[in-house]
């Protein structure tokens, strides 16, 4: 029993309970930013931000601690042996845009996939700082990160505009495009751009990226469009 208590109270007892505490900050704080991207549909949400949180502070208690063993049985005078922890730091930094780049798509023009790769990145620091040991660091950055993703999102209310993709079918003559895009910039809709095809002998279905506010009434725009006989449906 005495042994069991004396373990119990050993620093290196202690080391790992100090170092197991940092990987379970590390999950949390992974899991935190990732709860964020997992409700906006992201592909990298809880499950990958917890992994790359706690694989980057394992490498660096592994990167701090791991040698410990081989350099307290150094006992050789004449060979000059240094441990450079930033070395495996600076590895996680690099390696770690790899899996970012492999998150950024370009379609039409538009690259999404960025925010998503940036906090990957991030979650990646954070680790590297709670497997440091600077857990007031780590910490107060998933605040800042995760509050900072809330309030500047796109589709969030301290944006003036943001893009959205609406899809119409409508009657495949010149004045019926023109009354689209004339109703649209009646209600302060700005268009992108537009595509269209043929969705039968006399109908065309487009498709606008349309910018625009959180004060503009789309459900008017689209009741407006409904009472015209061109316009078939309307997709917002």
């Amino acid at each position: 029993m005495d042994n069991i208590i004396a373990y119990i109270t050993s620093s290196a007892f202690l080391l790992k309970g100090e170092l197991f505490l940092r990987i379970i900050i590390a999950v949390l704080c992974g899991a935190f930013i990732g709860y964020e991207r997992t409700n906006r549909g992201k592909g990298a949400g809880i499950r990958t931000h917890t992994i790359v949180a706690v694989a980057s502070c394992l490498m660096m208690i592994v990167s701090q601690y791991g040698f410990e063993d081989f350099f307290g049985n150094f006992n050789y005078p004449n060979v000059d042996a240094r441990l450079d922890p930033s070395r495996i730091a600076s590895q996680i930094v690099s390696g770690i845009g790899f899996l970012g780049a492999g998150m950024i798509f370009i379609q039409k023009n538009n690259i999404t996939g960025l925010t998503t790769a940036a906090g990957i990145w991030a979650v990646a620091g954070i680790g590297m700082a709670i497997g440091s040991g600077m857990y007031f660091i780590g910490i107060s950055c998933t605040v800042i990160i995760s509050v900072v993703q809330l309030i500047l999102h796109k589709n969030s209310k301290f944006y003036s505009s943001s893009e959205h993709e609406l899809v119409f079918v409508i009657e495949d003559t010149e004045d019926s495009m023109k009354l689209l895009l004339d109703t649209m910039r009646e209600f302060e809709i700005t268009v992108q751009e537009f595509s269209y095809t043929r969705r039968d002998d006399s109908n065309l279905e487009v498709v606008v990226l349309a910018k625009y506010g959180q004060k503009v009434d789309i459900s008017a725009m689209t009741a407006r469009l409904y009472q015209e006989k061109s316009v078939k449906s309307a997709k917002i």
